[in-house]
């Protein structure tokens, strides 16, 4: 695979394992997971309050797909993954 973005937008951690943020762009879509998540996981207190709604689990699903997905772009802009020009450390 390659990565989808010329300079990475994660790097490796320097302690522990995983990646960590290192372009404004990584930054950006950090903060887009923390804001939908919150609205994701506090909708159900709304909607309770409003129409009588109960059901978690949908929501619970939402929040995994928004995981999911902010995974999946941390891993395809990160340097895990060769560049598209064939550069970076790849693993």
């Amino acid at each position: 695979m390659r990565r989808l973005v010329r300079d990475p937008w994660f790097k490796d951690k320097s302690i522990g394992w995983g990646l960590t943020p290192a372009r404004w762009q990584g930054w950006g879509v950090t903060a887009a997971l923390l804001v939908a998540l919150c609205t994701t996981l506090l909708a159900p207190l709304a909607l309770v309050r409003h129409r009588g709604i109960a059901g978690y689990e949908v929501f619970i699903g939402i929040a995994a797909c928004e995981v999911l997905a902010f995974i999946s772009v941390a891993v395809l802009t990160s340097t895990w993954l060769k560049g598209p020009g064939g550069s970076g450390s790849g693993r």
